[in-house]
Protein backbone atom coordinates (compact mmCIF):
# COMPACT_ATOMS: atom_id res chain seq x y z
CA UNK A 1 0.00 0.00 0.00
CA UNK A 2 3.33 2.33 0.84
CA UNK A 3 4.67 2.03 -3.14
CA UNK A 4 0.93 2.75 -3.82
CA UNK A 5 0.78 5.60 -2.07
CA UNK A 6 4.15 6.40 -3.34
CA UNK A 7 2.98 6.42 -6.96
CA UNK A 8 0.13 7.93 -6.55
CA UNK A 9 1.52 10.57 -4.89
CA UNK A 10 -0.98 10.84 -1.96
CA UNK A 11 -1.48 9.39 1.49
CA UNK A 12 -1.73 5.38 2.54
CA UNK A 13 -4.91 6.15 3.80
CA UNK A 14 -6.48 7.59 0.63
CA UNK A 15 -4.39 4.75 -1.37
CA UNK A 16 -6.45 2.05 0.63
CA UNK A 17 -9.46 3.96 0.00
CA UNK A 18 -8.83 4.80 -3.93
CA UNK A 19 -8.15 0.68 -4.24
CA UNK A 20 -11.56 0.13 -2.20
CA UNK A 21 -13.57 2.11 -4.74
CA UNK A 22 -12.02 0.64 -7.70
CA UNK A 23 -12.58 -3.25 -5.71
CA UNK A 24 -15.89 -2.22 -5.60
CA UNK A 25 -16.46 -1.22 -9.06
CA UNK A 26 -14.68 -4.69 -10.07
CA UNK A 27 -12.14 -2.67 -12.21
CA UNK A 28 -9.33 -4.82 -9.43
CA UNK A 29 -9.29 -8.03 -7.36
CA UNK A 30 -7.15 -6.96 -4.66
CA UNK A 31 -5.93 -10.52 -2.45
CA UNK A 32 -4.16 -9.95 1.17
CA UNK A 33 -1.77 -13.20 1.81
CA UNK A 34 -1.29 -14.34 5.79
CA UNK A 35 2.59 -14.77 6.60
CA UNK A 36 5.24 -12.37 7.08
CA UNK A 37 6.90 -11.06 4.14
CA UNK A 38 4.01 -11.63 1.80
CA UNK A 39 2.60 -8.95 -0.23
CA UNK A 40 -1.21 -8.43 -1.61
CA UNK A 41 -1.87 -9.22 -5.10
CA UNK A 42 -2.82 -6.20 -7.38
CA UNK A 43 -4.97 -7.92 -10.80
CA UNK A 44 -6.50 -5.77 -12.80
CA UNK A 45 -9.83 -6.81 -14.50
CA UNK A 46 -9.52 -4.85 -17.65
CA UNK A 47 -7.81 -5.53 -20.64
CA UNK A 48 -5.46 -2.70 -21.93
CA UNK A 49 -7.64 -1.02 -24.61
CA UNK A 50 -10.71 -1.18 -21.81
CA UNK A 51 -8.28 0.76 -19.53
CA UNK A 52 -7.17 3.10 -22.32
CA UNK A 53 -11.06 3.65 -22.75
CA UNK A 54 -11.35 4.63 -18.86
CA UNK A 55 -8.64 7.28 -19.68
CA UNK A 56 -10.76 8.77 -22.82
CA UNK A 57 -13.72 8.76 -21.93
CA UNK A 58 -12.66 10.73 -18.74
CA UNK A 59 -10.82 13.14 -20.67
CA UNK A 60 -13.78 13.77 -23.32
CA UNK A 61 -16.31 14.02 -20.55
CA UNK A 62 -13.62 17.01 -19.28
CA UNK A 63 -13.95 18.39 -22.54
CA UNK A 64 -10.25 17.68 -22.94
CA UNK A 65 -10.66 16.67 -26.74
CA UNK A 66 -7.03 17.08 -27.66
CA UNK A 67 -5.43 15.22 -25.01
CA UNK A 68 -8.37 12.48 -25.75
CA UNK A 69 -7.16 12.24 -29.40
CA UNK A 70 -3.42 12.05 -28.56
CA UNK A 71 -4.15 9.12 -26.01
CA UNK A 72 -5.38 7.37 -28.88
CA UNK A 73 -2.78 8.21 -31.05
CA UNK A 74 0.28 7.01 -28.10
CA UNK A 75 -1.48 3.86 -28.34
CA UNK A 76 -1.64 3.81 -32.09
CA UNK A 77 -5.76 3.39 -31.70
CA UNK A 78 -6.42 6.47 -33.84
CA UNK A 79 -7.31 4.48 -37.08
CA UNK A 80 -8.72 1.36 -35.17
CA UNK A 81 -12.16 0.33 -35.24
CA UNK A 82 -12.78 -0.09 -31.61
CA UNK A 83 -11.15 3.82 -31.00
CA UNK A 84 -13.41 4.91 -34.65
CA UNK A 85 -16.56 3.59 -32.50
CA UNK A 86 -15.53 5.60 -29.50
CA UNK A 87 -15.45 8.86 -31.62
CA UNK A 88 -18.48 8.08 -33.54
CA UNK A 89 -20.85 7.49 -30.61
CA UNK A 90 -19.44 10.72 -29.24
CA UNK A 91 -20.22 12.81 -32.98
CA UNK A 92 -23.57 13.53 -35.15
CA UNK A 93 -26.78 13.74 -33.80
CA UNK A 94 -26.37 13.36 -29.57
CA UNK A 95 -29.70 12.94 -27.80
CA UNK A 96 -29.04 14.03 -24.18
CA UNK A 97 -31.28 13.18 -20.68
CA UNK A 98 -32.90 16.11 -21.01
CA UNK A 99 -34.42 15.04 -24.29
CA UNK A 100 -32.30 17.77 -26.14
CA UNK A 101 -30.72 16.90 -29.23
CA UNK A 102 -27.30 18.32 -30.27
CA UNK A 103 -25.13 18.00 -32.91
CA UNK A 104 -21.36 17.48 -32.58
CA UNK A 105 -18.69 17.43 -35.27
CA UNK A 106 -14.90 17.71 -35.15
CA UNK A 107 -13.10 20.30 -36.61
CA UNK A 108 -9.32 22.25 -36.72
CA UNK A 109 -9.39 25.23 -34.28
CA UNK A 110 -9.28 28.05 -35.91
CA UNK A 111 -10.27 31.88 -34.81
CA UNK A 112 -13.71 32.73 -36.15
CA UNK A 113 -14.60 36.11 -36.78
CA UNK A 114 -18.00 36.07 -35.75
CA UNK A 115 -18.46 39.60 -36.58
CA UNK A 116 -20.38 39.57 -40.55
CA UNK A 117 -18.55 42.80 -41.44
CA UNK A 118 -15.19 41.78 -41.13
CA UNK A 119 -15.04 37.71 -41.71
CA UNK A 120 -12.43 36.75 -43.97
CA UNK A 121 -12.98 33.11 -44.32
CA UNK A 122 -15.27 30.75 -45.73
CA UNK A 123 -15.35 29.00 -41.87
CA UNK A 124 -16.13 32.45 -40.67
CA UNK A 125 -18.84 33.28 -42.51
CA UNK A 126 -20.51 29.58 -42.31
CA UNK A 127 -20.98 30.21 -38.59
CA UNK A 128 -21.98 34.00 -38.96
CA UNK A 129 -24.90 32.63 -41.25
CA UNK A 130 -25.98 30.86 -38.08
CA UNK A 131 -25.98 33.23 -35.93
CA UNK A 132 -26.98 36.50 -37.73
CA UNK A 133 -30.22 37.51 -40.29
CA UNK A 134 -30.51 39.98 -43.01
CA UNK A 135 -33.22 42.19 -44.75
CA UNK A 136 -33.30 39.98 -48.05
CA UNK A 137 -32.34 36.53 -49.01
CA UNK A 138 -31.30 35.01 -51.97
CA UNK A 139 -33.40 32.03 -53.59
CA UNK A 140 -30.51 29.72 -54.78
CA UNK A 141 -33.46 27.86 -56.31
CA UNK A 142 -35.21 30.75 -58.41
CA UNK A 143 -31.89 32.93 -58.27
CA UNK A 144 -33.64 35.70 -57.09
CA UNK A 145 -34.05 38.08 -54.01
CA UNK A 146 -36.99 37.77 -51.18
CA UNK A 147 -37.75 39.18 -48.55
CA UNK A 148 -36.39 38.38 -44.74
CA UNK A 149 -36.60 40.83 -41.91
CA UNK A 150 -39.35 43.04 -43.95
CA UNK A 151 -42.51 42.80 -43.69
CA UNK A 152 -42.61 44.95 -47.49
CA UNK A 153 -40.86 47.19 -49.36
CA UNK A 154 -41.56 49.80 -52.30
CA UNK A 155 -39.74 52.03 -54.62
CA UNK A 156 -39.79 53.76 -58.04
CA UNK A 157 -36.69 54.76 -59.35
CA UNK A 158 -33.90 52.83 -57.48
CA UNK A 159 -33.08 55.27 -55.23
CA UNK A 160 -35.62 56.04 -52.77
CA UNK A 161 -36.75 53.24 -51.11
CA UNK A 162 -38.88 52.66 -48.25
CA UNK A 163 -39.10 49.87 -45.51
CA UNK A 164 -41.56 48.03 -43.29
CA UNK A 165 -39.57 45.55 -40.85
CA UNK A 166 -41.82 42.40 -39.71
CA UNK A 167 -42.89 42.78 -36.00
CA UNK A 168 -42.09 39.33 -34.65
CA UNK A 169 -38.22 39.86 -34.53
CA UNK A 170 -35.72 39.81 -31.61
CA UNK A 171 -32.11 39.57 -31.19
CA UNK A 172 -31.09 37.05 -28.88
CA UNK A 173 -30.60 39.31 -26.21
CA UNK A 174 -34.15 39.76 -26.43
CA UNK A 175 -34.21 43.18 -27.16
CA UNK A 176 -36.88 43.68 -29.99
CA UNK A 177 -35.07 44.92 -33.60
CA UNK A 178 -36.22 48.39 -35.09
CA UNK A 179 -36.16 50.57 -37.68
CA UNK A 180 -32.87 52.40 -35.49
CA UNK A 181 -31.05 48.81 -35.47
CA UNK A 182 -31.12 49.06 -39.49
CA UNK A 183 -30.19 52.36 -39.62
CA UNK A 184 -27.26 51.90 -37.51
CA UNK A 185 -26.57 48.08 -39.20
CA UNK A 186 -26.44 49.93 -42.72
CA UNK A 187 -24.30 52.69 -41.52
CA UNK A 188 -21.84 50.94 -39.91
CA UNK A 189 -21.71 48.67 -43.57
CA UNK A 190 -20.80 51.53 -45.35
CA UNK A 191 -17.49 50.89 -46.01
CA UNK A 192 -18.51 47.35 -47.61
CA UNK A 193 -21.02 49.06 -49.84
CA UNK A 194 -19.64 52.91 -50.59
CA UNK A 195 -17.95 51.64 -53.17
CA UNK A 196 -21.05 50.94 -55.27
CA UNK A 197 -23.64 53.89 -53.72
CA UNK A 198 -23.58 56.13 -51.12
CA UNK A 199 -26.22 56.40 -48.52
CA UNK A 200 -27.79 60.28 -48.42
CA UNK A 201 -30.55 59.76 -46.35
CA UNK A 202 -31.58 57.20 -43.87
CA UNK A 203 -35.04 58.63 -42.34
CA UNK A 204 -36.90 56.92 -38.99
CA UNK A 205 -40.56 57.08 -39.35
CA UNK A 206 -41.25 54.73 -36.57
CA UNK A 207 -39.84 51.37 -35.02
CA UNK A 208 -41.02 49.68 -37.75
CA UNK A 209 -39.98 51.81 -41.21
CA UNK A 210 -38.24 53.48 -42.70
CA UNK A 211 -36.92 54.93 -45.95
CA UNK A 212 -33.46 55.20 -47.51
CA UNK A 213 -32.03 57.34 -50.46
CA UNK A 214 -29.19 56.19 -52.07
CA UNK A 215 -26.96 58.97 -53.84
CA UNK A 216 -28.01 57.53 -57.49
CA UNK A 217 -30.45 54.58 -58.70
CA UNK A 218 -28.55 51.67 -57.71
CA UNK A 219 -31.04 48.33 -58.60
CA UNK A 220 -29.31 46.04 -56.69
CA UNK A 221 -29.84 47.53 -53.73
CA UNK A 222 -31.57 44.30 -52.60
CA UNK A 223 -29.20 42.30 -53.80
CA UNK A 224 -26.37 44.12 -51.30
CA UNK A 225 -28.67 43.55 -48.52
CA UNK A 226 -28.96 39.83 -48.72
CA UNK A 227 -24.89 39.68 -47.97
CA UNK A 228 -24.21 39.08 -44.79
CA UNK A 229 -21.93 41.67 -44.69
CA UNK A 230 -25.33 43.73 -44.19
CA UNK A 231 -26.33 41.48 -41.67
CA UNK A 232 -28.39 43.26 -38.98
CA UNK A 233 -26.82 43.67 -35.63
CA UNK A 234 -28.34 45.27 -31.93
CA UNK A 235 -26.50 48.50 -30.86
CA UNK A 236 -24.28 46.18 -28.43
CA UNK A 237 -22.95 43.48 -30.34
CA UNK A 238 -19.94 42.47 -28.69
CA UNK A 239 -18.03 42.00 -32.17
CA UNK A 240 -20.50 39.86 -33.89
CA UNK A 241 -21.66 37.14 -31.09
CA UNK A 242 -25.55 38.93 -30.69
CA UNK A 243 -27.55 39.00 -33.76
CA UNK A 244 -31.33 37.38 -34.44
CA UNK A 245 -30.44 34.39 -36.30
CA UNK A 246 -31.77 30.44 -35.71
CA UNK A 247 -28.52 29.76 -33.55
CA UNK A 248 -27.33 31.84 -30.48
CA UNK A 249 -23.54 32.14 -29.28
CA UNK A 250 -22.66 30.80 -26.03
CA UNK A 251 -19.19 29.62 -26.03
CA UNK A 252 -15.73 29.42 -28.14
CA UNK A 253 -13.03 28.49 -26.44
CA UNK A 254 -9.56 26.39 -26.96
CA UNK A 255 -11.28 23.10 -26.78
CA UNK A 256 -15.19 24.04 -28.28
CA UNK A 257 -17.35 26.38 -30.23
CA UNK A 258 -21.16 25.92 -28.49
CA UNK A 259 -24.52 27.40 -30.33
CA UNK A 260 -27.42 26.71 -28.78
CA UNK A 261 -31.26 26.99 -31.17
CA UNK A 262 -32.71 30.58 -30.39
CA UNK A 263 -36.67 29.04 -29.30
CA UNK A 264 -37.56 33.02 -30.39
CA UNK A 265 -36.48 32.45 -34.00
CA UNK A 266 -38.86 34.25 -36.13
CA UNK A 267 -38.59 32.07 -38.88
CA UNK A 268 -39.27 27.89 -38.44
CA UNK A 269 -37.13 26.95 -35.25
CA UNK A 270 -34.22 24.15 -36.64
CA UNK A 271 -34.98 20.63 -35.03
CA UNK A 272 -32.03 20.14 -32.81
CA UNK A 273 -31.19 22.54 -30.06
CA UNK A 274 -27.98 23.31 -30.46
CA UNK A 275 -24.82 22.79 -32.07
CA UNK A 276 -21.12 21.88 -30.51
CA UNK A 277 -17.83 21.95 -32.75
CA UNK A 278 -15.01 20.29 -30.75
CA UNK A 279 -11.46 21.13 -31.71
CA UNK A 280 -9.42 18.94 -32.75
CA UNK A 281 -5.25 19.12 -34.12
CA UNK A 282 -6.11 14.90 -35.14
CA UNK A 283 -9.10 15.37 -37.51
CA UNK A 284 -9.91 11.76 -38.79
CA UNK A 285 -12.22 10.62 -41.47
CA UNK A 286 -15.22 9.73 -39.05
CA UNK A 287 -18.50 10.18 -40.69
CA UNK A 288 -17.92 13.09 -43.23
CA UNK A 289 -14.61 13.10 -45.27
CA UNK A 290 -13.26 14.24 -48.45
CA UNK A 291 -12.22 10.97 -49.52
CA UNK A 292 -14.36 7.85 -49.84
CA UNK A 293 -14.78 5.09 -47.66
CA UNK A 294 -13.41 1.70 -48.01
CA UNK A 295 -16.60 -0.56 -49.87
CA UNK A 296 -17.32 -1.87 -46.76
CA UNK A 297 -18.60 1.17 -45.22
CA UNK A 298 -22.09 2.50 -46.73
CA UNK A 299 -21.69 6.34 -47.85
CA UNK A 300 -23.07 8.73 -50.42
CA UNK A 301 -21.20 10.95 -52.57
CA UNK A 302 -22.15 14.78 -52.65
CA UNK A 303 -20.13 16.98 -55.47
CA UNK A 304 -19.50 20.85 -54.80
CA UNK A 305 -18.22 23.12 -58.15
CA UNK A 306 -16.97 26.16 -56.98
CA UNK A 307 -17.69 29.30 -58.96
CA UNK A 308 -14.56 31.07 -58.52
CA UNK A 309 -10.86 30.83 -58.96
CA UNK A 310 -7.36 31.22 -58.46
CA UNK A 311 -5.72 33.87 -60.62
CA UNK A 312 -2.19 35.87 -61.22
CA UNK A 313 -3.40 39.58 -62.16
CA UNK A 314 -0.65 41.38 -64.43
CA UNK A 315 -0.33 45.25 -63.50
CA UNK A 316 -0.59 47.24 -67.12
CA UNK A 317 -1.43 50.17 -64.97
CA UNK A 318 2.36 50.73 -63.71
CA UNK A 319 5.58 49.16 -63.97
CA UNK A 320 7.23 47.24 -66.59
CA UNK A 321 4.40 45.45 -67.11
CA UNK A 322 2.54 48.42 -68.56
CA UNK A 323 4.20 47.43 -72.08
CA UNK A 324 1.71 45.32 -73.66
CA UNK A 325 4.29 43.52 -75.17
CA UNK A 326 5.97 42.32 -71.90
CA UNK A 327 2.70 41.64 -69.72
CA UNK A 328 1.86 39.62 -73.21
CA UNK A 329 4.83 37.44 -72.77
CA UNK A 330 4.55 36.84 -69.26
CA UNK A 331 0.88 35.46 -69.78
CA UNK A 332 2.16 32.85 -72.12
CA UNK A 333 3.98 31.87 -70.03
CA UNK A 334 1.45 30.80 -67.25
CA UNK A 335 0.16 27.58 -67.84
CA UNK A 336 -3.17 26.63 -65.81
CA UNK A 337 -2.45 22.90 -66.16
CA UNK A 338 0.88 23.78 -63.88
CA UNK A 339 -1.23 24.62 -60.27
CA UNK A 340 -4.05 22.12 -60.64
CA UNK A 341 -3.66 20.14 -57.73
CA UNK A 342 -5.46 16.85 -58.44
CA UNK A 343 -5.44 15.43 -54.85
CA UNK A 344 -7.85 18.75 -54.04
CA UNK A 345 -9.96 17.71 -57.32
CA UNK A 346 -9.24 21.47 -58.85
CA UNK A 347 -9.92 22.05 -62.48
CA UNK A 348 -7.87 24.64 -65.05
CA UNK A 349 -10.09 27.35 -64.96
CA UNK A 350 -10.95 29.95 -68.06
CA UNK A 351 -13.59 32.39 -66.15
CA UNK A 352 -14.96 32.61 -62.78
CA UNK A 353 -17.47 30.83 -63.90
CA UNK A 354 -16.54 27.08 -63.45
CA UNK A 355 -16.00 24.82 -66.32
CA UNK A 356 -16.67 27.69 -68.79
CA UNK A 357 -14.82 29.75 -71.14
CA UNK A 358 -16.02 32.68 -72.04
CA UNK A 359 -13.17 34.50 -74.22
CA UNK A 360 -10.68 32.93 -76.35
CA UNK A 361 -7.05 34.45 -75.67
CA UNK A 362 -4.17 33.28 -77.56
CA UNK A 363 -0.78 35.17 -76.36
CA UNK A 364 1.91 34.47 -79.24
CA UNK A 365 4.66 37.22 -78.41
CA UNK A 366 7.64 36.65 -76.38
CA UNK A 367 9.89 39.47 -75.75
CA UNK A 368 13.33 38.60 -74.73
CA UNK A 369 14.02 37.84 -71.30
CA UNK A 370 16.64 40.01 -71.02
CA UNK A 371 14.59 43.27 -71.81
CA UNK A 372 12.42 42.28 -68.53
CA UNK A 373 13.49 43.92 -65.07
CA UNK A 374 13.31 42.04 -61.77
CA UNK A 375 9.85 41.56 -61.67
CA UNK A 376 7.90 41.55 -57.71
CA UNK A 377 5.33 38.94 -57.01
CA UNK A 378 2.84 40.22 -54.58
CA UNK A 379 0.73 36.93 -52.72
CA UNK A 380 -2.41 37.29 -51.12
CA UNK A 381 -2.56 36.21 -47.58
CA UNK A 382 -5.86 35.96 -45.72
CA UNK A 383 -4.64 35.17 -42.48
CA UNK A 384 -1.15 33.33 -41.06
CA UNK A 385 -0.17 30.77 -43.18
CA UNK A 386 -3.41 30.95 -45.27
CA UNK A 387 -1.61 32.26 -48.60
CA UNK A 388 -0.99 31.92 -52.49
CA UNK A 389 2.23 31.34 -51.94
CA UNK A 390 2.43 27.51 -53.55
CA UNK A 391 1.05 29.31 -56.88
CA UNK A 392 3.44 32.06 -57.02
CA UNK A 393 6.70 29.76 -56.03
CA UNK A 394 4.91 27.98 -59.92
CA UNK A 395 4.67 31.07 -61.36
CA UNK A 396 8.41 32.71 -60.46
CA UNK A 397 9.80 29.24 -61.63
CA UNK A 398 8.04 30.03 -64.83
CA UNK A 399 9.49 32.81 -64.67
CA UNK A 400 13.27 32.24 -63.84
CA UNK A 401 13.04 29.23 -66.97
CA UNK A 402 12.64 31.50 -69.18
CA UNK A 403 14.94 33.85 -67.49
CA UNK A 404 13.13 36.73 -65.48
CA UNK A 405 14.23 37.09 -61.85
CA UNK A 406 11.59 37.69 -59.57
CA UNK A 407 10.82 38.20 -55.53
CA UNK A 408 7.59 37.10 -53.64
CA UNK A 409 6.19 39.06 -51.16
CA UNK A 410 3.54 38.25 -48.42
CA UNK A 411 0.53 41.00 -48.66
CA UNK A 412 -2.08 41.14 -45.88
CA UNK A 413 -6.01 40.81 -47.80
CA UNK A 414 -6.29 44.12 -46.13
CA UNK A 415 -4.01 46.28 -48.39
CA UNK A 416 -5.74 48.25 -51.16
CA UNK A 417 -5.39 47.92 -54.45
CA UNK A 418 -3.64 51.50 -54.72
CA UNK A 419 -1.03 50.01 -52.81
CA UNK A 420 -0.92 46.86 -54.60
CA UNK A 421 -0.67 48.63 -58.15
CA UNK A 422 2.03 50.74 -56.94
CA UNK A 423 4.22 47.56 -55.87
CA UNK A 424 3.63 44.51 -57.45
CA UNK A 425 4.16 43.59 -61.04
CA UNK A 426 2.34 40.25 -60.94
CA UNK A 427 -0.03 39.60 -58.17
CA UNK A 428 -1.35 36.06 -57.21
CA UNK A 429 -4.88 35.44 -54.97
CA UNK A 430 -7.93 33.95 -55.16
CA UNK A 431 -11.51 34.72 -54.81
CA UNK A 432 -14.72 32.43 -54.04
CA UNK A 433 -17.96 34.13 -56.05
CA UNK A 434 -21.19 33.53 -53.73
CA UNK A 435 -24.32 32.67 -54.15
CA UNK A 436 -25.65 35.77 -55.76
CA UNK A 437 -23.37 35.52 -58.76
CA UNK A 438 -23.97 38.94 -59.75
CA UNK A 439 -23.19 41.16 -56.81
CA UNK A 440 -20.47 38.67 -55.80
CA UNK A 441 -18.30 39.67 -59.24
CA UNK A 442 -19.56 43.63 -58.66
CA UNK A 443 -17.83 42.89 -55.35
CA UNK A 444 -14.86 41.44 -56.42
CA UNK A 445 -14.13 44.14 -58.89
CA UNK A 446 -14.98 47.43 -57.17
CA UNK A 447 -13.62 46.53 -53.94
CA UNK A 448 -10.81 48.66 -52.44
CA UNK A 449 -8.90 45.48 -51.77
CA UNK A 450 -9.47 44.56 -55.61
CA UNK A 451 -6.50 43.46 -57.25
CA UNK A 452 -8.04 42.46 -60.74
CA UNK A 453 -9.51 45.43 -61.67
CA UNK A 454 -7.20 48.05 -60.04
CA UNK A 455 -4.54 46.80 -62.60
CA UNK A 456 -5.52 47.88 -65.79
CA UNK A 457 -4.75 51.24 -67.05
CA UNK A 458 -6.87 54.21 -66.71
CA UNK A 459 -8.71 53.76 -69.76
CA UNK A 460 -9.50 50.26 -69.40
CA UNK A 461 -10.63 51.06 -65.79
CA UNK A 462 -13.03 53.74 -67.17
CA UNK A 463 -14.48 51.16 -70.07
CA UNK A 464 -15.52 48.80 -67.03
CA UNK A 465 -16.89 51.58 -65.01
CA UNK A 466 -19.15 52.68 -67.87
CA UNK A 467 -20.53 49.15 -67.94
CA UNK A 468 -21.22 48.97 -64.12
CA UNK A 469 -22.98 52.03 -64.36
CA UNK A 470 -25.59 50.58 -66.88
CA UNK A 471 -25.99 47.72 -64.30
CA UNK A 472 -26.73 50.36 -61.29
CA UNK A 473 -29.69 51.75 -63.74
CA UNK A 474 -30.71 48.33 -64.93
CA UNK A 475 -33.00 45.33 -63.56
CA UNK A 476 -32.17 42.94 -66.31
CA UNK A 477 -30.46 40.01 -65.47
CA UNK A 478 -29.19 39.45 -68.92
CA UNK A 479 -27.97 42.96 -69.24
CA UNK A 480 -26.20 42.39 -66.47
CA UNK A 481 -24.32 39.50 -66.36
CA UNK A 482 -23.72 40.02 -70.41
CA UNK A 483 -21.60 43.65 -69.12
CA UNK A 484 -20.26 41.38 -66.71
CA UNK A 485 -18.77 39.21 -69.26
CA UNK A 486 -18.00 42.43 -70.83
CA UNK A 487 -15.94 43.23 -68.40
CA UNK A 488 -13.77 39.74 -68.26
CA UNK A 489 -13.49 39.84 -72.18
CA UNK A 490 -11.04 43.16 -71.37
CA UNK A 491 -9.23 41.94 -68.56
CA UNK A 492 -8.39 38.56 -70.95
CA UNK A 493 -7.83 40.49 -74.05
CA UNK A 494 -5.65 43.03 -72.48
CA UNK A 495 -3.58 40.34 -70.52
CA UNK A 496 -4.38 41.54 -67.48
CA UNK A 497 -5.69 38.59 -65.83
CA UNK A 498 -4.88 35.11 -65.78
CA UNK A 499 -7.19 32.34 -64.48
CA UNK A 500 -5.76 29.63 -62.95
CA UNK A 501 -7.80 26.97 -60.96
CA UNK A 502 -11.08 25.82 -59.60
CA UNK A 503 -11.59 24.52 -56.49
CA UNK A 504 -13.98 21.24 -56.63
CA UNK A 505 -15.34 19.77 -53.36
CA UNK A 506 -16.53 16.35 -52.81
CA UNK A 507 -18.06 14.89 -49.45
CA UNK A 508 -18.66 11.49 -48.43
CA UNK A 509 -20.96 11.07 -45.52
CA UNK A 510 -21.60 7.62 -43.95
CA UNK A 511 -24.94 6.03 -44.17
CA UNK A 512 -24.32 3.77 -40.93
CA UNK A 513 -24.05 6.31 -37.94
CA UNK A 514 -25.56 9.89 -36.30
CA UNK A 515 -25.38 11.35 -39.62
CA UNK A 516 -27.93 9.81 -41.31
CA UNK A 517 -30.14 12.98 -42.14
CA UNK A 518 -28.00 15.92 -42.39
CA UNK A 519 -28.04 18.43 -44.81
CA UNK A 520 -25.67 20.24 -47.25
CA UNK A 521 -25.86 23.82 -48.36
CA UNK A 522 -24.57 24.89 -52.29
CA UNK A 523 -21.11 24.93 -50.45
CA UNK A 524 -20.80 21.70 -49.48
CA UNK A 525 -20.88 22.93 -45.67
CA UNK A 526 -23.18 21.30 -43.41
CA UNK A 527 -26.71 23.15 -43.35
CA UNK A 528 -27.32 22.88 -39.07
CA UNK A 529 -31.21 24.12 -39.54
CA UNK A 530 -31.80 21.21 -41.99
CA UNK A 531 -30.64 18.36 -39.69
CA UNK A 532 -33.27 16.17 -37.37
CA UNK A 533 -32.99 12.61 -36.54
Amino acid sequence: MEELADIWNCSTRYAKTIINRLATNNVIEWEVFRGRGKKPKLTLLRSKNEAIYEVFDELWNQEKFDKAYELLKEHQLLNHHLAEEWLLNRYGIQQLQTNKHIFRQPYSKVDVNFDPLYFLSRHDFHFAEQIHETLFIFNEESKKVETNMLFAYETEDFQTWRFILRKDILFHNHEPVKASDIKRSLERAAIFTNEMFIYMEIIIINDYELTITLNKPFSLFTNCLASYRTSILPEDHKQGTIGCGAFKFVSNTDEKLQLDVFSHYFKQRPWIDGIEILYTRNMSSFAVSSKPFDDTIPFTEMVFEENGADYVSLNGKTGPLSNPALRETIYSLIKAEDYVMHEWREIEANSWHYGEKLTEVHASTLIPPDQFPTLTIGVQQIREGVNHEREALILQTALANYGIKSTIHIVDFKTTNEDISQQFDLFVGGYAVGRDVILSLIGLYMSPQNTVLGMLSEQEQQLCLDLFEEIYSSDDHELMMNHLNQIETILLKTYSLKFLTHRTHWQYVRKDVNYKRIQFDSHGRIDYKGIYA
